[in-house]
Parts: structure tokens; sequence; C-alpha cells
């Protein structure tokens, strides 16, 4: 037996009170009979009777109080019993539900386990038919994390069967955020029908509300396009009319497939290579202006699988520049570097230069990457040169010196000193490093174990740097992002030669060295679906009046403030037309590249979820909805139940009132 509201029996004192201010005046007083008033023996009998009628009359008053305030402190009987006694109300039926349902890039269909967002809604429906009748349901998707009002659970159905997947990235943590303070202060619990993704769920806050993670299955989705760029000419050659598209995903799936290319022209179909699937890159001749469409042609499509890119803006700078040292392993570590780079990427400009003309050519507008041999002897200038090429978006590569000797670091920070390591074998091949890692990825499963097996030098930054690819635990490749730039710092610690010991001679160190001298486009880059714009800038236009014409044909009339911004807000991707009354431009909007596939196991996931669980499937149906631990269960004789006793507290506070009224009744008629 228990109370709910334990405090609610101090209101029996006020029934002990009067006990004891009778107890304390009772006196025992010695009795003397005198015979004289023996005459009115018969009124002291009436007086006895008396007493005996209020006696009976405060016991019942006490035990109208006593029920009174039993009945406020909610009694029950925990028992298995099947007793004649209603359950304690809200024992196990559910007030309120909050769901959070993903219906966000990551729940598009995806080969080769189809929608998430059909695995959520048949959950859902699951959930929804479990529970009472009279139970409430707030609904938010990751898309647009506002929550529904209270709905029923056939509006809830209703409402899951109209969600279709939106093609721009959620944010899981608003909608919890918006559903558990819709339901704060209610008996409520949430469910998250939602895939753990970190694009998805960077982080959630503590929740107060039980939560309940119905973990989906990831999408693993093989292939999808990285960019689209176009090789920005440069005095010394370059060719401006192929546009080169990068592929991501594994290189087996990739073969075969059919890109599209779509304009004003004819739509155009090529058919990926195995070459250049393993290369992860398409080049492609394009017309010299336009808007192009690139898709994948795979079924269904996913808004990964398609880049809108404009080749007369969206330009990429194709010049790498090498440079070692004047002596002969140094030489021959900048041909070997030239070589490899030309078989990967041939719609690049390679070139090998002195150092007297490093300063120079890193700061050509073409020059978008730098592969530093050692120190190069360059000293304060070269940093200086290589400061700048980072902070307008350009990669530089650092390699250690050809002989494997170690050597300090540079006098600005940026050249990095090498160790060398024991020699190997180190460990099996992993691939890590969050946003770095999408470029090795595809690749590990190419035979990615050959170039970790071989001698290596560890860098040394004044700053940490990331490890990408590790043999064991020893980093073979690192990355690192400079305070106040745009670029890429890489440290590739492999000797380059021409000696058994150097990776050069694997077939896969061109496509690895390709990857790491991706540069940046040279135009700004255009917003992501979600960021915010000035509208002026993106387009290239004064401010004036005109027309904004969205991907879904939506046309916006704009009258703007003179010499006011007007922010643009994308919500999907595809093309954005600005028309006025003297010209008319065309910009794309793509989506983020999709992430590395996240670990299932989220700690910090699994810690804001407090007094909720966790529950893992990889099945989209769930067999059974006992596994929701919210949901009313059936009776069973072993389950124990908490037995509603305010009844009988009820009962003796009637029985108490009916005592009470029948002895004054009494006196009033005697």
């Amino acid at each position: 037996m228990g109370l709910i509201h334990l405090l609610a029996l101090a209101g029996w004192l006020s029934v002990a009170w009067p006990i004891y201010l009778h107890l304390r005046r009772k006196r025992k007083d010695r009795v003397q009979e005198i015979p004289s008033l023996r005459l009115f023996q018969r009124t002291r009998r009436k007086v006895r009777k008396l007493r005996l009628e209020n006696l009976v009359l405060f016991a019942s008053r006490a035990l109208v109080l006593l029920a009174l305030f039993l009945i406020v402190a909610q009694p029950f009987l925990a028992s298995s019993r099947p007793l004649p006694l209603p359950e304690l109300a809200g024992e196990e039926t559910l007030a309120r539900l909050g769901l959070v349902i993903d219906d966000s890039l990551t729940a598009w269909p995806a080969e080769p386990q189809g929608s998430r967002l059909e695995q959520a809604r048949r959950m859902g429906r699951v959930l929804l038919e479990a529970l009472p009748p009279d139970a409430r349901v707030v609904c938010a998707t990751t898309s647009y994390p506002y929550p529904t009002a209270l709905l029923t659970p056939p509006e809830a159905m209703a409402y899951l069967d109209r969600l279709t997947p939106s093609p721009e990235p959620g944010s899981g943590r608003d909608a919890l955020r918006r559903v558990a303070g819709r339901l704060t202060g209610t008996r409520a619990a949430l469910v998250i029908l939602s895939g753990r993704d970190a694009i998805t769920w960077p982080s959630v806050e503590p929740l107060s509300l039980p939560a309940t993670w119905a973990d989906l299955t990831p999408v693993v989705l093989p292939v999808w396009i990285r960019s689209a760029e176009r090789p920005l000419s440069s005095p010394g050659g370059g060719n401006a009319d192929t546009l080169v598209v990068w592929l991501g995903g594994d290189p087996r799936h990739l073969t075969g497939m059919r890109l599209r290319v779509e304009s004003e022209a004819p739509a155009r179909i090529h058919d990926v290579t195995a070459a250049e699937a393993l290369a992860g890159r398409v080049v492609l001749p394009v017309p010299p202006a336009g808007l192009l469409r690139l898709s994948l042609e795979a079924e269904p499509e996913h808004p990964w699988q398609v880049w809108w890119v404009e080749p007369s803006r969206q330009r990429t700078r194709s010049r790498v520049v090498i440079v070692s040292a004047p002596d002969r392993a140094g030489r021959v570590a900048g041909e070997v570097l030239r070589l490899a780079l030309e078989a990967a990427r041939p719609e690049a400009m390679v070139e090998r230069v002195p150092m007297a003309q490093t300063t120079p050519a890193l700061a050509d507008e073409a020059t978008g990457a730098a592969i530093i041999v050692g120190g190069a002897e360059g000293g304060a200038a070269l940093e200086s040169a290589l400061w700048a090429l980072l902070r307008r978006g350009g990669t530089v590569v650092a390699m250690p010196p050809p002989d494997g000797s170690g050597m300090p670091a540079g006098p600005g920070g940026l050249i990095p000193g090498w160790t060398p390591r024991p020699p190997p074998p180190y460990g099996p091949a992993q691939v890590q490093g969050g946003a770095f890692a999408d470029r090795f990825d595809d690749l590990a499963l190419a035979g990615l174990d050959a170039l970790v097996d071989v001698p290596v030098l560890t860098p040394g930054f004044q700053t940490s740097p990331t490890p990408v690819l590790m043999a064991g635990d020893v980093p073979v490749v690192s990355a690192l992002r400079p305070p106040a730039a745009d670029g890429v710092l890489w440290a590739a610690g492999w000797r380059i030669g021409l000696d058994d010991s150097s990776p050069s001679l694997h077939p896969l160190f061109p496509l690895v060295l390709g990857r790491l001298t991706e540069s940046g486009a040279a135009a700004p880059p255009a917003p992501r679906p979600g960021q915010t714009a000035d509208l002026w800038t993106w387009f290239g236009v004064p401010n004036g009046p005109g027309t904004l014409e969205t991907p879904s044909g939506d046309r916006l009339e704009i009258r703007p403030t003179p010499g006011q911004p007007v922010p643009l807000i994308p919500t999907a991707p595809g093309p954005y037309t600005w028309e006025d009354e003297t010209r008319r431009r065309v910009r794309a909007v793509n989506l983020p590249r999709p992430p590395a596939d996240p670990p299932r196991e989220r700690a910090d996931l699994d810690q804001a979820a407090g007094p909720g669980r966790l529950i893992w499937t990889t099945d989209p149906v769930l067999a059974s909805p006992d596994e929701w631990p919210f949901i009313p269960r059936p009776d069973t004789e072993t389950r124990p139940r908490r037995l509603d006793l305010g009844p009988l507290a009820l009962a003796a506070l009637l029985v108490g009132m009916l005592v009470e009224s029948s002895m004054l009744t009494w006196r009033w008629w005697r």
C-alpha cells in the first residue's frame, strides 16, 4: 500500500488536536455520595447517555475528516491479484505523445534499403494503432521543426500518410526541442523516428521527458555527385572547354552508370568507364554558357545524385605547382609527382617551378594547389606565398624529404617538421577524419592497404592536424584547416622516389594524389539550402525591382528599398532566375556533400535521452507494440498493478456523514 501525496495526511492533525485537548482536561475526581441528592439519580443517567451520543457524533465527524484527507492523498495498493478495484488513473494511459519524424535529405529513397521515411511511417502507424483513444499526439518533422496542434491517433496517422521527403537538410535538434517544450508539464513521452546521422543530429540538449529513439537503418547511398567544376584558363595553358565532374561512391557501382547532362541543347549521355569510376572523376566537353543539370541515372533518383553547374561562372583553379629541392633527389621526386598528377588529372596544368619563380607561380589566379616536398629551402618567402594561396581557397600538400630524414618545421609554422617512424608493418588501413574522409572512402575498397604498408614520417605542426588515413595507430595522411583561411593543408608522410619503399609505384598513388590536390572554385560559392545570401551579391546585379523565380516555379516580385540588402534563403536545390527590365540571370543551388556513414553509437544522443531508452532496430516494421515502453500492455497475472483505494476512502466518508446526519436528526426529533 502506498500514497501518491503523502503530505496530505498532515490534515489528520485537525482531528488529533481536539482529542488531545479532551484527554488533557479529563480529571479523576473522588466521588462523595450525599444521601439527600439521591433524588437526582435519574438525571445523572440522562447525562451519561448524552455523553455517549456526543462521543459517537465526534467519532463520525473525525471519520469524515480522516476520509477526506485520505482521498486527497490518493492511496493505492500494489497487487497482481484480480481484486474488484479500479486501476490508478493515468497508470497505464498515455496522456500526450510527441513524434519527431525525419523527412529531410536523409529520409529519401536510396539503394539498397529503400526510403527511411517509409520505415518511419510504418513504425508510426504501429505505434499510433496501439495508443488509447483518449491519447493526444503532437508531431514535427526535421524539415519543418514546428509542432502541430494536439491530434487524435487517427489524425496523426493521416498526418504521417501526407508526409513526403523534403530535398533539404533537416534539423532534428530544433524539432525535438520544440516538441519537448510543447509537452513540458504534462504526462507525456517522446518518440524519435529517425536515424542518428550527424547531419540531422549535430547535438541534442538534455531532455526532461522520456525519449525513445527508434533508430532507423542508415542511408547507404552507393554513388553520388560530389561537385562539378570548369578548369580556369591560365597564361601557361589549360583547357577551358571541359567540365570536370567529381563522383563519389563505390567504383563497382559507378562503373557502367549513365551520367546525364541536360541543357538547352538535347540531353547528352555519358557511360562511366571503370577507369573514371576508380578515379572518381569524369571530364566532359561543355557549351560555353548556360545552366547544366548533371544527374546519375539511378532508380529512384536521390537529390545527392543531381548537380547544377554554371560553366561560365563556376570555374576551378586547375594549375598545380610542385616545389622541391634542386638536388637530384628533389628533382626526381618532383618529376614523379608531375607524372602521377598528369595521369590522374589530365585537365589540370601541372608544372614543377624553380625556387626563384615560386612566389609568382603561387600568386597566379589559376593556381589552385601546391605540393611542397621537404622544406624546399624556401624559408619565410615560401610560407608567405603559401598562406596567400590558402586564404583564397587553395590547397597545399606537404611531403617529407625524399631521403627520409627528419627536418624542423618552417619559420612560420606552415611547412611541418618531419620525424621518421620505425619500419612497417604498422597495422590495417583505416579512413577517418570526418569531413575530410570523403576523398578516400571509396578508395578503401580498391587496395588502399598497400599504400600504408610503406615507411612513413610523422608531421609536426604547431596545432594538431586531423588524421585521415591511418595505418593502425600511425597517421599516414593528415589534414589541417588553418585559421582565417578557406583552403586545406594536407600532410602526407610518404617518401617520394623510385626505390621499392616508395608508394609512388603503386597504381592507386596517382588517384590519391589527385584527390589531395582538389582545389576550390574561383567564383564565390553559392549558398546551400537554408543558408542566407544577399540577392544582389549572389546574382551580381544592382539594387532594383525585379522578379525572382524559384525551382518550384513560384515567382516573387521584389521591390527593395534603395541601398538596402535583400536577404535570400534558398529552400531547395535547383535554378533560381532573376529577371528585371535589362537582364536575366540564372544561379544554381546545390546540396552539401553527403556525409560519411556515421557510427550508430552516439553517446551524446543516448545521454540526452535521459529517462528514456534507445530501441535498436534494423527491421522497418516492429513485430509487436510490446517493444514500446509506454503503450498499455494486456493484463497478466504476474504484472503488479497499482489499484486505486480512493473508492474505499470515499465509502468511509459517506459512512461518517450518514452517522453524523442520523445523530443530529435523532436529537432534533427527540
